[in-house]
């Protein structure tokens, strides 16, 4: 998830478990173990391209790195603060708490989360939260901050606490309920249209739970398509993606399209540019899609790879990572939230 849903989430841990002992200041230290786990970035300068892809959400996200954290952060803790009184198992519970949920919310995303390094690189995902979820994070933020003005031990500010951590677990529980729904969708329409589906994964779209993406790989194509809690009706239009690995042929057992291979989770295609480079797209992250004057829709892949020729010895030109150019990004977002809402006008 995002840097700020992060922040946010261990402040509410914070003022959860040692809010009556550190007031604001639980918030803080909340904020600040709840981001600790992401400062794995720091080590992009010392990365190449593919070593960032394999460390990001790597071993700083794993429960080998939340139990030695925990009582270290705990130690510190209780010991920057002793005149307050934090026992050393509340400020433990308090880390463990807050680096635990980064981990788990980081789960619900399609990135991939390597829990289980170092003894393996398998990533989890649950694929029921898009990276930014706004009524994820904005009843938690606005709650927070309400709660930051009044009193550590008032009633009203524990209430809240307590009332913003059901809507987390029932907003979660309803994310899963309706991904349930969208896998009927999506497996009973690629059943109707004679489809054999190799394999199959769906995901929220931008910073809402009612507009599911699936994507079915049915052995030579990829197939797209889209289904919203307020459609009329269950019929799901899928876009057929050619896969076209024979371009990357040359890079066939290389170091970059292992890499790529694995971080995709096998959901990736090949295309050449209008400059004949070969471009890897991984499309677990769905696209942009922009529309032209006559409605027309182009859509970009977001997670987009160029190729180096792999005769280059720079592992730093293996790859460039490339974002969605010349697309209308304000157009479209406004084209998720309409679709979103059950409009398939133009989609």
């Amino acid at each position: 998830m995002d840097s700020l849903t992060q922040a946010t989430l261990g402040a509410l841990c914070g003022d959860l478990v040692l809010g009556r002992k550190l007031g604001n200041k639980a918030l803080l230290w909340g904020a600040l173990v709840g981001t600790l786990p992401d400062l794995d970035v720091l080590s992009s300068p010392l990365l190449d391209q593919l070593e960032e892809l394999a460390v990001h959400r790597g071993i700083s996200h794993s429960f080998v790195m939340m139990l030695v954290l925990s009582p270290l952060l705990g130690w510190i803790i209780s010991r920057c603060h002793h005149k307050a009184g934090p026992s050393f198992a509340s400020t433990t519970w308090f880390a463990f708490l807050a680096l635990s949920t980064h981990v788990l919310i980081d789960c619900f995303t399609t990135y991939g989360t390597q829990v289980l390094q170092p003894f393996s690189n398998a990533r989890i995902a649950f694929n029921n939260f898009f990276i930014i979820d706004l009524f994820f994070l904005l009843p938690m933020f606005i709650g927070l901050i309400i709660g930051a003005f009044q009193a550590r031990d008032s009633p009203s500010r524990r209430l809240r606490l307590w009332a913003i951590s059901l809507w987390l677990v029932t907003y979660t529980s309803m994310s899963f309920i309706i991904k349930a729904r969208a896998n009927e969708v999506f497996h009973n329409q690629l059943a109707a249209q004679g489809h054999e589906v190799v394999k199959f994964q769906s995901s929220p779209t931008l910073t809402n739970i009612a507009l599911w993406r699936g994507i079915a790989d049915i052995g030579d194509e990829f197939l797209i398509g889209y289904w919203s809690v307020f459609d009329d009706n269950d019929d799901v239009h899928f876009d057929r993606v050619p896969k076209h690995r024979f371009l990357a042929n040359p890079w066939h057992d290389t170091r970059v399209l292992d890499t790529l291979a694995w971080f995709s989770k096998d959901y990736w295609s090949a295309t050449l540019d209008p400059h004949g480079n070969v471009v890897i797209a991984d499309h677990r992250f769905g696209e942009l899609r922009s529309f032209d004057d006559s409605g027309n829709a182009t859509s970009t892949p977001i997670f987009r790879w160029a190729l180096a020729s792999p005769e280059e010895i720079n592992p730093d030109e293996m790859m460039r990572s490339l974002r969605p150019g010349g697309s209308n990004m304000k157009g479209a977002i406004h084209a998720i939230f309409r679709r979103a809402a059950g409009d398939e006008t133009n989609w």
